[in-house]
């Protein structure tokens, strides 16, 4: 049960309830934060489903655009993380509240292009530092998919590899925190017998973790229907196909952080022009109607080419 409403004096007196219902009590409170902690009616499913709304997205209907940067290294089951590449992620969504007051539906189209680690320099061929085979990188490419907001959280459709599960929401310091986890698998479309190089294994395993942070000052307006969100999240996930780790032990381990953009213009400079080189169709969403995915598409032109 959610408190019937979450402010930084709320926190303050109301003690272990408070607690339970997955809010940390502070041990610093600035005075200034007291006075912008949000003030929602956490026992209104409406309310509730509408403060969710404004932190993944917005309020009412409109288009956000995100971007995250994504480092992602190799992980043995021993020693250290391996620099493996980094991937620029651009994500385009259309919002809309739902008739019935208590949801809100995106549709959600995203790409990520594959750069030299650490940089924002595209690569056409990758070495792989573990087998030192050079591979042609396959860029990554999702959607469109389907999210629902509602009081409990978020649910995605049958073709994301997010399934996020709700977790505890906390105010610390000036910020308040809205973290998901998510667990999700799916036999391998890869055989490791027919293709030894690309296929990790049996089933496909893919963990994500997700903290959305907005500073109080921003929530506390109640009348802006999209906060200021930034986003950081880890995922672990079996071998993608296209690196040829093939049954090695090990997954590989992302780290991303990143913000919703006031507009696509606020897309870096470099990052921009790498989308509009590596994978344009992400800007040409009215075409983009059939879903897509990486994985299945390299599948796909693995098993033609076979």
């Amino acid at each position: 049960m959610f408190p019937a409403e979450i402010t930084r004096r709320g926190i303050l007196t109301s003690g272990p309830s408070l607690a339970a219902a997955g809010v940390m009590l502070p041990i610093v409170v600035p005075t200034r934060a007291m006075a912008a902690a949000p003030k929602v009616d956490f026992e209104d499913p409406k309310e509730r489903a509408r403060f969710r709304a404004r932190i993944t997205g917005p309020s009412i209907e409109e288009h956000v655009h995100s971007y995250t940067k994504l480092h992602i290294y190799g992980y043995m089951n021993d020693g250290n993380m391996i620099p493996f590449f980094t991937l620029l992620n651009y994500a385009h969504s259309f919002w809309k509240p739902d008739a019935d007051g208590m949801t809100y539906s995106a549709t959600a189209f995203e790409c990520g292009v594959y750069c030299q680690f650490g940089t924002e320099e595209p690569l056409d061929v990758w070495e792989n530092p573990v087998t030192g085979e050079k591979r042609e990188v396959w860029q990554f490419l999702g959607g469109p998919l389907k999210i629902k907001v509602g009081p409990e959280g978020s649910i995605t459709d049958e073709n994301a590899t997010v399934k996020p599960q709700t977790m505890p929401m906390e105010i610390i310091g000036d910020y308040f925190y809205m973290p998901q986890q998510s667990s999700f698998k799916f036999p391998n479309p890869l055989s490791p017998d027919k293709y030894p190089s690309e296929s990790a294994g049996r089933m496909f395993f893919w963990d994500s973790h997700f903290t959305y942070s907005v500073p109080l000052d921003d929530l506390a307006g109640q009348s802006t229907p999209r906060a200021k969100t930034a986003v950081q999240y880890v995922n672990m996930v079996t071998w993608h196909p296209w690196i040829g780790m093939g049954n090695r032990p090990g997954k590989t381990i992302g780290r991303a952080y990143g913000a919703k953009l006031k507009s696509l213009d606020d897309l870096p400079v470099n990052v921009r022009k790498a989308v509009e080189a590596k994978t344009p169709e992400v800007f040409d969403t009215d075409h983009w109607t059939a879903f897509r995915d990486d994985i299945g598409l390299y599948v796909k032109q693995r098993i033609e080419t076979k």
